[in-house]
């Protein structure tokens, strides 16, 4: 409930905006009914995951124009250096 009302703000890239939308509507959902009450949230698996991949993958082009991509990896790296 605390996430709904939130506005969505426009994608880096205009053309992925309505795929953001789309994932964003589907994590605020999946959060607020699924995830807050879950008693092992982090067992919970994210439905939303394939909408989110489908948006990063549209915004593939701005990231690595705006070098976003090489943040990211460095960062997932520093969070699973496996």
């Amino acid at each position: 409930q605390m996430l709904q009302g939130l506005n969505t703000m426009d994608s880096l890239d205009p053309k992925c905006t309505e795929l953001k939308a789309k994932y964003e509507d589907c994590f605020k959902h999946w959060y607020s009914t699924t995830y807050l009450h879950s008693p092992h949230p982090h067992l919970v698996p994210d439905h939303c995951k394939p909408l989110f991949d489908e948006y990063r993958a549209c915004l593939q082009h701005v990231l690595v124009a705006k070098g976003i991509d090489k943040m990211l990896l460095e960062k997932e790296h520093q969070l699973d250096p496996e």
